[in-house]
């Protein structure tokens, strides 16, 4: 996962599987994260762990229009005001290994469960996780936009496990996490 940012794509087979928990056991989705961690191997220094990220979904609109676009993750836009939400949650920073997990339930909810009654295809999606946070209007305190973070200015480093590690079935791998209950 080189360069200066991360990107996750929730694999087909996997949705496929969540699809079938919501039709068959009317499974409903509690919450979902994306975990991400740090590699203890390659990353082992006392350098301090970084601790600000912006996470965005990307996507092409349509088949025949192949532009891709770049747009808040849904639940930052749904969720942004309300108490105790985080974009992201970091956990084990002055540890050998951190890791982060990243809220994406409304995103996941999408994905399964369709958007208004229609399905959303998972093709050409995925999420791009920069380091450097949002930058917020200073009058506002709103967001001012996908494109505008403090990657730039953001002097931290860091190596993250991926998902296509030498090691089989690598529990550090990149996650995805979701919470569900059931009738």
């Amino acid at each position: 996962m080189g360069g200066p940012s991360i990107g996750v794509k929730i694999p087909e087979p996997t949705l496929t599987d969540l699809k079938k928990l919501y039709s068959e056991k009317k499974a409903a989705i509690i919450g979902a994260k994306i975990r991400i961690f740090t590699d203890k191997t390659l990353w082992n220094n006392n350098l301090p762990k970084p601790t600000a990220f912006a996470i965005v979904q990307r996507d092409k609109e349509q088949p025949t229009d192949p532009k891709e676009t770049t747009t808040f993750t849904t639940d930052l836009t749904t969720l942004i005001g309300s108490n105790n939400f985080a974009i992201y949650k970091p956990y084990n920073l002055d540890k050998e290994q951190a890791y982060y997990d990243f809220t994406v339930t409304q995103s996941i909810k999408e994905l399964v469960e369709g958007k208004n009654g229609v399905d959303v295809s998972n093709v050409d999606k995925y999420f791009k996780i920069d380091m450097g946070s949002f930058l917020s209007n200073s009058q506002t305190g709103s967001l001012v936009g996908v494109n505008y973070t403090a990657r730039a200015y953001a002097r931290d480093r860091a190596v993250f496990v991926g998902s296509k590690t030498t090691i089989p079935k690598d529990p550090n791998r990149v996650q995805l996490l979701v919470t569900y209950g059931t009738k």
